[in-house]
């Protein structure tokens, strides 16, 4: 254990983190409580925590990350209760069934993996994250998410006001304004989750009973929530309205476009619908302007194959093509 603590130190040191008397410091007070040494230098000022994070990652073979940005499944969030992500310092990021990837603060905590596979009764494949960052993102997510899922049902509710209740009934006026605010502030909440969790396409999908609403983040269909069959006409409609296209037409496919604004952010959605056999299913693609404004540097090329297509670039003459198939996530996850 003390060559262990000797080694971390010795890097420190190496990397002109920290000097040899703050080591030595470090050391005697780690014997006097028996606290992380990691723990101690960045406690005692002398090391800033995102220094000692990524060259602990660094030096373990894991992946460190900045959690602002990172795309965040709305699944990976329903794995793990609130409580258990603060007390473990820990941030779901993504699942496939199978495996999720979590963000860990302290990436040789044994004793959390094993706590997070069996809560989530999946494989766990581990990132790094300071500690800070992760009770950030768990302010932002958590908090987000239960307030939009408040948001939602409150919507729903009030939708639901607006529609008949028996065969022939017609709702009374305050109902039926008071449903049309509903579907209206249920669309605006779903586009909004979206755009904030990062989503390239949003499916509602009508179901024989009830209607589906499903993200896409990097590739992969992710159940977002599901709306009773009553909205689901008012809900397309609302849809079909801000894409401006032709709301009575429902046996025919069509495409329109919306333009949305979440804060300052403007986004650009493409529409489809096409009829199925319990209604109309309407796809639409996220165009996030700011997101498709990226640097060579962060498509995700590995230095050599940068250099070369760098190289080609620059040349005075010939041509260069980037090409994906229709309808895939190239603007999450290919270069």
């Amino acid at each position: 254990m003390a060559k262990g603590r000797l080694q971390l130190g010795e890097r420190l040191i190496q990397a002109g983190k920290i000097t040899q008397e703050q080591l030595d410091i470090a050391l005697k007070e780690q014997q006097r409580t028996g606290k992380l040494l990691g723990e101690i230098l960045h406690r005692l000022g002398f090391v800033a925590e995102d220094e000692l994070t990524v060259l602990l990652a660094a030096d373990a073979g894991i992946q460190h990350i900045e959690l602002n940005g990172y795309p965040v499944q709305p699944e990976a969030l329903k794995l793990i209760p609130e409580a258990t992500v603060r007390r473990l310092r820990a941030f779901p990021l993504s699942t496939d069934g199978r495996t999720v990837k979590v963000a860990l603060a302290n990436i040789f905590d044994v004793r959390a993996i094993d706590d997070l596979r069996r809560q989530t009764g999946r494989q766990v494949e581990v990132l790094s994250a300071t500690e800070g960052d992760i009770l950030r993102a768990i302010d932002h997510y958590y908090g987000q998410a239960a307030k939009g899922d408040a948001l939602i049902e409150r919507s729903i509710r009030e939708a639901e006001r607006g529609v008949p209740t028996r065969a022939g009934g017609q709702p009374t006026r305050a109902e039926g304004e008071a449903g049309e605010a509903g579907v209206i502030s249920l669309v605006d909440q779903l586009l909004s989750d979206a755009v904030r969790e990062g989503v390239t396409d949003i499916h509602v999908e009508p179901e024989e009973t009830t209607v589906r609403v499903r993200y896409r983040v990097d590739g992969l269909l992710h159940n977002a929530t599901t709306l009773p069959k009553a909205v689901q006409a008012s809900v397309i409609a609302r849809l079909k309205i801000m894409a401006n296209i032709n709301v009575a037409e429902t046996r025919l496919p069509q495409d329109g476009r919306i333009r949305f604004n979440v804060g300052a952010k403007r986004i650009d959605l493409r529409v489809s619908t096409f009829p199925t056999i319990y209604g109309e299913n309407v796809v639409l693609r996220l165009l996030d302007r700011e997101r498709l404004i990226l640097g060579l540097e962060k498509l995700g090329f590995g230095a050599d194959t940068l250099g070369i297509f760098k190289r080609c670039l620059e040349r005075p003459y010939g041509s260069s093509a980037t090409s994906s198939r229709s309808r895939t996530p190239w603007s999450t996850s290919c270069p």
